[in-house]
């Protein structure tokens, strides 16, 4: 579990350092409540990509590594989409602040960071799988020269 908090701080420092970019961008035409929608966004963001690498983490086998992944991009999308449309039906201050723009630059940004993350997990459990990630030699076809 080392190497999953270790992912999940690295998601968190990568959104931080977009989130505050894309807030002082924003601020300059939508005023200083934008670093306040960067930072909900950020949070927002974090919290599905964390989930996101936990479900890929628990797939322990090849055989659920494939459900993982697609569980992973659930949990990845979910909570932003549903953060979204309820956001944009409501009067709340932020979306004047362009807190709707905010989830999905930073969900962007997360999506390239969690997929790099996400494929050297599942390369790094295929590499720690006994016998390489290749079937015993008892299982393995015999091809005639």
């Amino acid at each position: 579990m080392a190497i999953a908090a270790k992912y999940i701080v690295a998601l968190g420092a990568a959104l931080v350092g977009v989130a505050a970019l894309s807030g002082a961008l924003a601020a300059q035409t939508r005023g200083p409540a934008a670093y306040q929608a960067a930072a909900v966004a950020a949070l927002l963001n974090w919290i599905a990509g964390s989930m996101a690498l936990v479900t890929v983490i628990a797939t322990r086998h090849s055989s659920q590594r494939l459900n993982g992944a697609l569980a992973a991009m659930l949990a990845r999308m979910a909570l932003p989409m549903v953060a979204v449309l309820f956001l944009m039906s409501s009067k709340h201050p932020l979306v004047a602040a362009g807190v709707g723009g905010q989830i999905v630059v930073l969900y962007l940004c997360g999506l390239i960071v969690e997929t790099i993350m996400t494929v050297r997990l599942v390369s790094r459990a295929e590499r720690e799988r006994p016998h390489g990630g290749q079937l015993p030699a008892a299982l393995t076809p015999k091809l005639k020269p």
